[in-house]
């Protein structure tokens, strides 16, 4: 559960003790942190504190528009003998990108050893970012997976967000 979710539902137990004049339930000092994930569906509310920096708000409970850049927090997944891991990202390039921006790249990055780019030239929906991860770059510990486009729609006067691609889930595999 999320801190701040958990801090609301104890300061509203907490005052309706207070209301009736009845003694506060007892408080858990410690509460079990979510486990990390390897797959971050960016509509899963588990996922919220995995998305680091540069994703826009939940639309229509599936996806989000992104920044020029953006980070998520991922855990790697536990690794397979003779099988290398590779970041996937299920996105989609709406037709606006494109008319106005042409191709985009995008790259991503673990700390400050690079992954790999793809070049999206056409719009599409349901389109991969897939690329291997070099060895040696992941262990037990999560990892912060840095993306970067090298190009975004800026901000205007209908819609003051900078927009990037739509992204609906990240993993490690």
């Amino acid at each position: 559960m999320n801190r701040r979710l958990l801090s609301i539902v104890l300061a509203t137990v907490a005052l309706g003790a207070c209301v009736r004049n009845e003694p506060a339930l007892p408080i858990e000092e410690e509460v079990e942190e979510a486990a990390l994930l390897s797959v971050v569906n960016v509509a899963d509310p588990r996922a919220n504190a995995q998305l680091i920096s540069g994703f826009h708000d939940l639309e229509q409970l599936a996806w989000r528009w992104t920044h020029k850049e953006f980070s998520v927090l991922l855990q790697p997944p536990a690794p397979v003998e003779g099988h290398a891991t590779a970041l996937e990202v299920r996105l989609s390039v709406p037709g606006i990108v494109i008319e106005r921006l042409g191709a985009v790249v995008l790259a991503a990055s673990i700390g400050d050893q690079p992954v790999g780019s793809q070049t999206f030239s056409e719009a599409g929906q349901d389109l991969e970012f897939r690329q291997q991860v070099p060895d040696g770059l992941l262990g037990d510990e999560p990892v912060q997976v840095d993306f970067q486009l090298d190009k975004a729609i800026e901000p205007t006067d209908q819609d003051g967000r900078q927009l990037g691609v739509i992204v609906s889930a990240i993993q490690l595999q």
